[in-house]
């Protein structure tokens, strides 16, 4: 099921963000920190030109999106 994204899921988004981080096509160029991570996410749920899908498994949070929208300023 795929659906809005609450504070209730923050953990399961930091955890999605550190084992893609993780992977060996990631793991050498991008450095992921928790505490940004969450920073971020908070900050995304906030903001009303965010959109933070997270999509579930049996109750798993085991995929996320993120849509932005707004001017580019160019």
């Amino acid at each position: 099921m795929i659906r809005l994204a609450t504070a209730a899921d923050i953990d399961a988004i930091v955890r999605l963000s550190e084992e893609f981080g993780a992977t060996p096509e990631y793991a050498p160029i991008l450095r992921v920190s928790p505490d940004a991570i969450r920073v971020l996410a908070e900050g995304l749920l906030e903001n009303p030109q965010a959109l933070l899908l997270v999509s579930e498994d049996t109750g798993r949070v085991v995929g996320m999106l993120v849509l932005l929208t707004g001017a580019t300023g160019a």
